[in-house]
């Protein structure tokens, strides 16, 4: 029996999708208000004038496109160079005819004043920018179908003849008390793992006027213009509205939208970019297309520093670091990003708490509190669609996978403990064996109930019954967990059914957990790194302290040889085996080896720390890690369990040995390089598959410099879904803290080991497969050897008939496993999904994190058997085919110029970007195949509220923090950081006066980027010094300022507890050059695609298809 290393699953044939008229449903927007322009000094204003409003920054006004109200478009192709021209001059009055909303209120704006530049060259064809969706707060009844009723990301479309151009006046509402601190921020953008602004809002139209005041306006202000009055004109900017979900939305719109802070953006929005006003369905978001936008000062130290603090030397304007290597057709600044369409997480008291039986889930980023009232927890039991397609045709035309994301064992918050029901075993139906939930009917008052998932009616026990209500609810639901609760966990200790069994099917006792430590004390690893034995020793020591008192410990050690010791003699002797092709083991293990931790602490830790003499007095030097892994089977045979095993190198002796390394890089980038994404047959993947199969798992921790053949040893890993971690030119000062976090997750964590889990799904659906890391002995099944919190996979879906609309489909996950205290138990999650049958349905109630995880998966299947190259091929083919589907399907009559993305999925292209350009499928030679292995085998468990942060890395602009009244601050309550607003992964954001922080996961490094322009009294209020060249050579971190050391501590902090290592880059460094890798919406990687281009591939690709 083989194993399924890259599980693989067969592809569907297509069918053409029967066409059915389609209602699409969006979300209004929340109402705007409008920061009035504040027009000559005989100006009226609508609001204060900004010279009176508090925090007013004074900006100067780009340049006027050709047209004052025409929207903001994309070209296809690089747009002409701008006009020398710069003066305003009289606008002709040629606006598109567009419907206004206008928010109630009693008085009218006066008029705003309107300018215009000179007769300009006719521009090229460009593209519309994105529609922004209105926004409502729950899904109401759908309105008529109309082509407004999609997410645009470009149009072309000439300006409407001058007669044509009618709009209707713009009344905005009352104004809000100008004010520049922030409150705290609405429930749906609150979480605990830091802190940041309200997210940016969209700048409305200015009011349009009678044609007489517009001219007698604009004649008053030539004389000014003439006077170069239009070249210092201040202005105040208003940033763009974040496109939030449902239950997001509608709680932000009993917010007071008060002034933003500096984002640190490079270009703010210019005073020409007017976005049109959005008719009703519509969602739109502004595209500019700049030939290389002039910096601004927006995001400067100085904009909201406290007076007397400069961001530059007078007269110096501000120079953007790096140029980016790509020809922007696009403005970055418009475009759907992560840092303006994703809720960003706070440091507040209170976060948003979400009913589980609601249609949509709230992102897990959030960190919201899931209230369960008969769904299963999201964070446990994700699908990719809320609401599952009648038929088999709308998935396969849809492009949308339909599948769900499980974590059974998922961390959870103390409001959302899973309830153990115990005292009584669980009910069952007699014919699919599914456990009964919160969604069984009962009939026969009460006597019988009838099965969610087969339909078939069971009889209730007499010890189980009890009466109906009026409602036909028995009355103690409220007293029965699993009959109240989606997810629920039943104790099932001492029942034969549930009780494990050996290979023989005889029956185990149940019992703590076991971990075997086989630790290499080879020569070469103490002297290649004299503290990683010594750092190993202490983590050991700390974690081991925190184990459950009642868990069984031992140790053996290796090198070429393998040693073991009697713990039970006061010398503890050490006994060698020097047949390494054949291991035994030469004394009862099980009478003199194992320590109980809560018994012989003591007996531990004078082993651990005689470690590093062991390994100074040893005088081998070879690796016999295969011989150290048979062993390990061989001890935990009778009673399953966990194993810790470190290596230093590739194994060169022994059971296992690999003398020929496979590592070429003359094969990297090609077709071959696949070849080396897979195991080698034979030893290492037969002893996984035995170990899987006894419920033995390994967590492997190498400490190589050199190529170490990680896929193949990693297969012990895999298919016993242990952990693997790789460690490269370890440091003990940088690594220990990652590793005593992986130590503490796999000894201290919440886990289990013995795990069996089974999704089952109503009538007409069934389960095509499980992506992940397991052994399955079973199609329906997967057989973990242990399961823990971070442990994520995947189950694909397929339809087995049509399903009744006015039904709801049904879905189950449940696992039996063993605690690593030593109970039996079986968690189960359920699910009640509605069935839709329209297109507009379907994509509103996609999930941009589950559907991110299932790309990842299917890359990975990609990477794996066809090669990286195809990969990133097939992810790309597979978004286009998403969108035009969607335009299909959606919006019919739309322009064949206009890029349409559903509202929900609109950040999947850069998503997959950003898997493109990970380590698991990136261009080029310069990622190690041992690297890419083991990016490959995190991205496959790793949960979802880390997946988009790891894909899409964390950048601040710290240089301006303490302008910004809470940034860096803690939280008096929670003690969490306030963490100043997201920067855009662009070279355009990277200023050469700035100070960055950046947390790239991948490469478990926070960078503190420090610009070659930064002033000397910025430089000191930071870092404490005037001269930034000294940071990190003279003065640390200690000596930072309190602020900038709360937001540096709580990006390295991450949510497994450990501290990710600091690395200072200064500009024009060599360094730098890992930086700015991670500006992934550029093309950062030789080779690679840049997000505006993908963008308008993707627009060229629809277009082709569907002509």
């Amino acid at each position: 029996m083989q194993p399924p290393p890259f599980p693989v699953f067969g592809q569907q044939p297509q069918q053409p999708a029967q066409q059915q008229q389609q209602y699409p449903q969006q979300y209004p927007q929340q109402q705007q208000q409008q920061q009035a322009y504040s027009g000559p000094p005989q100006q009226q204003f609508t609001t204060a004038p900004p010279q009176q409003q508090q925090g007013y920054i004074p900006q100067q006004p780009p340049a006027f496109p050709q047209q004052q109200h025409q929207q903001q478009q994309y070209p296809l192709q690089p747009p002409p160079p701008p006009p020398q021209q710069q003066h305003y001059a009289p606008q002709p009055q040629q606006q598109q005819q567009q419907d206004v909303y206008a928010p109630p209120t009693t008085q009218l704006a006066p008029p705003q004043q309107h300018f215009a530049p000179q007769p300009q060259p006719p521009q090229p064809p460009q593209l519309q920018g994105y529609p922004t969706q209105p926004q409502l707060g729950a899904f109401p009844a759908p309105p008529p179908p109309s082509v407004a009723q999609q997410q645009a990301v470009g149009s072309v479309q000439p300006p409407p003849p001058p007669q044509q151009q009618q709009q209707q006046p713009y009344v905005p509402q009352a104004a809000t008390p100008p004010q520049q601190f922030l409150p705290p921020l609405p429930p749906q953008f609150q979480g605990g793992g830091g802190g940041g602004a309200y997210p940016p809002q969209q700048q409305l139209p200015p009011p349009i006027q009678p044609q007489g005041q517009q001219q007698q306006q604009q004649q008053q202000l030539q004389p000014q213009q003439q006077q170069g009055y239009s070249q210092q004109q201040q202005f105040q900017s208003v940033p763009q509205q974040q496109q939030g979900y449902p239950q997001q939305q509608q709680q932000q719109q009993q917010q007071p939208q008060l002034q933003q802070p500096s984002s640190g953006t490079s270009a703010g929005p210019s005073f020409s970019n007017y976005p049109q006003q959005q008719q009703s369905g519509s969602f739109s978001q502004q595209i500019s297309t700049p030939n290389t936008p002039t910096p601004s000062t927006q995001g400067s130290p100085h904009q909201n520093a406290p007076p007397g603090t400069p961001s530059l030397p007078p007269n110096q304007r501000p120079q953007r670091a790096r140029q980016a290597q790509t020809n922007r057709r696009i403005d970055p600044t418009q475009v759907p990003s992560p840092c303006r369409d994703l809720p960003q997480d706070t440091a507040g008291t209170s976060r948003p708490r979400y009913a589980t039986s609601k249609t949509f889930p709230p992102l897990s980023i959030t960190n919201f509190v899931a209230m369960d009232d008969g769904n299963a927890n999201p964070k446990c039991f994700r699908p990719t669609i809320s609401c599952i397609p009648h038929e088999d045709s709308f998935v396969k035309e849809s492009g949308v996978p339909l599948a769900a994301v499980i974590a059974p064992l998922s961390y959870l918050q103390p409001e959302e403990v899973v309830p153990v029901v115990s005292g009584r075993p669980p009910v069952r139906c007699k014919r699919c064996r599914a456990y009964i939930n919160s969604h069984t009917q009962f009939a026969q008052l009460g006597r019988s109930w009838v099965c969610s998932f087969c339909e078939m009616s069971n009889e209730v026990s007499t010890e189980y019954f009890c009466n109906l209500d009026g409602n036909n609810r028995r009355r103690d639901v409220l007293e029965k967990y699993e009959l109240s609760k989606g997810s629920v966990e039943f104790d099932v200790q001492g029942l034969e059914e549930y009780a494990p069994k050996n290979d023989k099917g005889e029956v185990l006792i149940s019992r703590p957990m076991d971990h075997l430590f086989a630790l290499d004390i080879s020569l070469r690893l103490h002297q290649r790194s004299t503290t990683a034995l010594q750092d190993l020793a202490d983590s050991l020591r700390n974690s081991i302290h925190q184990m459950d008192p009642r868990c069984r410990v031992s140790f053996f050690t290796y090198a070429s040889t393998l040693h073991f010791y009697n713990f039970k003699h006061p010398q503890v002797p050490q006994l060698l085996v020097a047949d390494v092709e054949n291991p035994f083991v030469p004394l009862p293990f099980n009478l003199l080896c194992w320590l109980t931790v809560g018994e012989h602490m003591d007996a531990i830790e004078a082993f651990l720390d005689r470690l590093v003499t062991l390994s100074e007095a040893t005088e081998e030097d070879d690796s016999c890690i295969g011989a150290a892994v048979k062993v390990a089977n061989l001890i935990l045979a009778e009673t399953g369990g966990r194993v810790v095993i470190t290596g230093h190198k590739i194994p060169t002796i022994g059971a296992g040995a690999i003398t020929k390394p496979r590592e070429q890089h003359k094969i990297y980038g090609t077709e071959k390089e696949k070849d080396l994404l897979r195991p080698l047959d034979g030893f290492w993947t037969s002893t996984a598959l035995e170990s899987a199969k006894r419920q033995i798992s390994f967590d492997l921790l190498m400490f190589s410099d050199a190529y170490c053949e990680l896929v193949t040893l990693g297969q012990i890993c895999h298919i016993t879904n242990g952990a693997q971690h790789l460690f490269i030119n370890y440091n003990g000062a940088e690594d220990r803290p990652r590793l005593q976090a992986a130590l503490d997750a796999s000894l201290v964590m919440e886990a289990g080991y013995g795990a069996i889990l089974r999704v089952r799904c109503s009538n007409g659906i069934r389960v095509k497969g499980y992506r992940g890391h397991y052994l399955s002995q079973d199609p329906h099944d997967m057989d973990l050897a242990t399961v823990q919190g971070s442990s994520t996979f995947l189950v694909d879906l397929v339809h087995e008939g049509k399903l009744d609309i006015k039904s709801c489909a049904f879905l189950q996950c449940a696992m039996l496993y063993t605690t690593r205290g030593g109970s039996r138990r079986v968690r189960v999650h359920t699910l009640r999904l509605p069935v839709s049958n329209t297109y507009a349905n379907l994509y509103k109630n996609c999930d941009l994190e589950s559907n991110a995880f299932a790309t990842v998966q299917e890359c990975i299947f990609d990477a794996v058997n066809k090669g990286p190259k195809l990969a990133r091929q097939h992810a790309i083919e597979r978004v286009v085919k998403l969108l035009t589907s969607y335009r299909k399907y959606c919006s019919a009559g739309s322009r064949g110029t206009q890029l349409l993305m559903p509202e929900m999925l609109k950040l999947l292209p850069v998503y997959t970007l950003c898997v493109m350009k990970s380590d698991a499928l990136t261009v080029g030679t310069s990622t190690r195949i041992d690297e890419r292995v083991q990016c490959i085998h995190d991205l496959m468990t790793m949960p979802t509220h880390r997946l988009l942060q790891y894909l899409y890395p964390r950048m601040y602009a710290v240089h301006n923090l303490l302008g910004h009244p809470t940034a860096g601050t803690l939280n008096p309550t929670t003690q969490l950081c306030h963490l100043p607003t997201l920067q855009q992964l662009t070279c355009e954001v990277v200023m050469s006066h700035g100070v960055y922080v950046l947390h790239d996961q991948q490469a478990k490094l926070v960078y503190l980027w420090i610009g070659s322009q930064v002033v000397p009294k910025v430089s000191q209020i930071l870092f404490g010094t005037e001269d930034c060249a000294a940071v990190g050579r003279t003065v640390f971190i200690e000596s930072f300022h309190e602020r900038l050391r709360n937001v540096l501590h709580a990006v390295m902090l991450n949510d497994t507890g450990s501290m990710d290592r600091l690395l200072i880059v200064r500009e024009k460094d060599a360094a730098e050059e890992a930086f700015f890798r991670n500006m992934l919406e550029d093309e950062s990687v030789p080779g690679s695609q840049s997000y505006s281009d993908l963008l308008c591939y993707l627009h060229t690709q629809i277009n082709a298809r569907l002509s």
